[in-house]
């Protein structure tokens, strides 16, 4: 190759190299006109399809007792709002029905205001201990107590929990089941500290779970943790996916993406950029030749580079190539085309 003279800016000169046209397509030489436009810087982070605690119902014993029997018995299981659940077997929801009784009995036989508000209490207790309104009905008009209650759902959803069977012992507030709505998910990725000032605008945030890679979903941020997890340099952000189709599952890996918008500027290709200190590019003039220039970098996503200083619109940047111009440039000269060059 021969070295030339280009002449550059008033000011000074730029050692140039000039390549036949035989030698061009050898060295596969390819330019791209500098632009004006928007870099959307893309992140990914790693996340996973976890219930949404929100739409979660934990279904706890609401006195101490015996699981008698269970009317449901599968985790992922569907049930209705109302569904029948478990039945108890409870000496103390025995005493409170007899207690109950009693007190009806009196007021039967003393209409004193004493009297009505013992039943009142008593049919209270009964309804918080988890009766329902028809089963304590039913419990006053039959006259007849029994240890063994059934309780019912008071949601609809899937069963996510299922922590006794038949013949357990369950002391009050003991969880039983749980119970979720599915229809909607969440999903927890993992931020790491330098990744914290991302924007989170629910146009921007896209959810691919890795089981569906062609199904991209929509992701409303919930929760954007400020406190790392214990043990871990990450902190998690919580998105709500909706989930109507049911086919994602808590547990599964999903990918949440985030595309950060940037303000106009001049970009090059990444292939463009000659890294290091001082990072470079080289152009090339009207007259052919190519000159190495210095530039200073700003936002870049895979595939393109904001130029903010050193590159003007419309001139050609080589986006093919630029390696072996700056080895045969060393090679030539013996020299970084960017030494002596300061930022």
């Amino acid at each position: 190759m021969t070295l030339i003279k280009v002449d550059g800016s008033a000011s000074k000169t730029e050692t140039g190299i000039m390549l036949t046209d035989q030698q061009r397509k050898l060295a596969n030489i390819q330019t791209y006109k500098v632009v004006t436009g928007k870099i959307g810087d893309m992140s990914t982070l790693t996340g996973e399809v976890v219930l949404n605690q929100n739409a979660t119902e934990s279904i706890t014993a609401r006195v101490p007792g015996r699981i008698e029997k269970l009317m449901v018995w599968s985790i992922g299981e569907k049930v209705r709002k109302g569904q029948p659940l478990y039945q108890i077997y409870s000496e103390q929801l025995l005493a409170a029905q007899q207690e109950y009784l009693l007190a009806l009995q009196q007021e039967s036989i003393n209409l004193s205001g004493l009297k009505q508000d013992l039943a009142a209490s008593s049919r209270q207790k009964l309804l918080l201990w988890g009766m329902t309104n028809g089963q304590i009905n039913q419990l006053a008009k039959t006259g007849k107590a029994s240890p063994r209650v059934t309780y019912y759902s008071p949601v609809s959803g899937n069963i996510t929990e299922l922590a006794f069977r038949e013949g357990s012992y369950v002391m009050e507030g003991s969880v039983v089941f749980q119970v979720s709505d599915l229809t909607a998910v969440w999903v927890q990725a993992q931020l790491y500290p330098g990744e914290t000032g991302l924007q989170f605008q629910k146009e921007n945030v896209r959810i691919v779970a890795e089981a569906y890679p062609k199904d991209t979903l929509a992701g409303q941020l919930v929760l954007n943790s400020p406190v790392l997890e214990t043990n871990r340099q990450v902190n998690l952000a919580t998105f709500k996916v909706d989930n109507m189709a049911g086919k994602l599952k808590p547990g599964m890996l999903a990918y949440v993406l985030i595309r950060q918008p940037l303000d106009a500027g001049i970009m090059v290709p990444k292939s463009a950029i000659i890294p290091g200190d001082m990072p470079m590019v080289w152009v090339e003039n009207k007259d052919g030749s190519f000159e190495p220039r210095m530039v200073k970098t700003g936002s870049n996503n895979k595939d393109w580079v904001e130029i903010n200083s050193g590159l003007k619109g419309e001139e050609l940047v080589v986006s093919e190539g630029a390696y072996l111009l700056n080895s045969e440039y060393i090679l030539k000269k013996g020299n970084d085309p960017m030494a002596g060059h300061n930022h």
